[in-house]
């Protein structure tokens, strides 16, 4: 079935299954919420997609991995369905990803036309020792393997393929936000450290990061609302995972992901925390709404949506302020804080 079991596979499947489980509890209320079969159903397709994805060796099993992963996704995003910022979310997820999916299978064809096999273990043999594949394939070969890395680099979210990440991360409810920011980046990880083992990808991943780190650190100083601040941080945390693949340190880029999977948890935990539901402008907010009867336009009026309504946490709450602070240094590299570390080590 094009399957492996592996170290790295044992690994990823145990990062990723714990993290689904953070997740997972950062999010009753969205189970209580929308208290449909349907969010559960999703949440678990969604993880075996991406269990699959990171024990498939064959181009077959990773193609059908990452698209039953993608069209949990899309369904996750429209899950709040009077809402406009939602619906509009996953119709910008889906459209971009269809052509990603385009250029996925695009880069496969060109692959099987030039090694004649599926396997990723024989497209490793076919790019250590190249002269075995036909002269006039060789230009297919490297265009698929770009192709095939550029829809990779598209769900992980690097620039300059990064489009559709703010507004899905914005339009989502707060909940499954978390979700794609903890778990998503796991299996395309894995993905991507099979395909670039031969290190012939390294100038096409290294300007990606290049520009990962630039699009996401100059857009989000211009952010007001916390979840595209957070969405840039990912684009910029993405460009660090890339930079240690493309310098062939993948257990680095392992170390980097978990801190950003530990940091994450940490700061959506504190946003989605009941206790944002007593402060008076994210409380107005939700009854203007219900008092309305309007379509909702993106406000969970459960947690917070600007960057602003962080101003009186620390004279309400100091501890939450206290951990928010951390985690925001740590996301941005400021010593002596485990980002930093993570950082130094790649660029080391």
């Amino acid at each position: 079935f094009g399957l492996i079991w592996d170290d790295l596979c044992r690994f990823m499947s145990v990062l990723l299954c714990l993290s689904g489980i953070g997740a997972l509890g950062i999010s009753i209320n969205a189970l209580k919420r929308f208290s449909r079969y349907e969010y559960i159903m999703l949440l678990w397709l969604s993880v075996v997609g991406m269990l699959c994805l990171i024990k498939s060796y064959s181009l077959l099993s990773f193609y059908l991995s990452i698209e039953l992963q993608s069209l949990s996704f899309y369904m996750l995003a429209a899950m709040r369905s009077r809402s406009e910022a939602s619906a509009e979310a996953a119709l910008k997820y889906f459209i971009l990803s269809a052509f990603s999916s385009a250029m996925l299978l695009l880069g496969m064809a060109l692959i099987y036309r030039g090694i004649g096999s599926q396997s990723l273990a024989d497209l490793g043999i076919a790019m250590d020792h190249f002269g075995i594949v036909p002269e006039h394939e060789q230009i297919g070969v490297y265009v698929g393997l770009g192709c095939i890395s550029i829809s990779l680099l598209f769900k992980l979210g690097a620039a300059p393929f990064h489009a559709w990440i703010a507004d899905v991360y914005e339009g989502s409810h707060t909940s499954i936000t978390a979700w794609f920011a903890i778990t998503a980046k796991i299996a395309i990880a894995t993905v991507l450290i099979r395909i670039n083992s031969s290190y012939t990808l390294v100038s096409l991943l290294t300007g990606v990061s290049v520009i990962s780190l630039l699009v996401g650190s100059l857009s989000g100083l211009r952010q007001v609302k916390i979840k595209r601040l957070i969405a840039f941080s990912a684009v910029t945390n993405a460009g660090w995972l890339v930079l240690a693949l493309s310098i062939g340190q993948w257990p680095l880029m392992m170390i980097h992901l978990i801190i950003y999977i530990l940091l994450s948890v940490n700061l959506f935990s504190i946003f989605i925390l009941p206790e944002f539901r007593s402060l008076p402008h994210v409380g107005y907010r939700g009854r203007l709404l219900k008092a309305s009867n309007e379509v909702d336009l993106g406000v969970d009026s459960s947690t917070i949506k600007y960057i602003s309504d962080l101003n009186q946490l620390y004279k309400t709450n100091p501890s939450l302020a206290f951990a928010v602070s951390i985690s925001m240094f740590s996301l941005s590299g400021i010593p002596p804080l485990a980002g930093f570390y993570s950082k130094y080590l790649i660029i080391n």
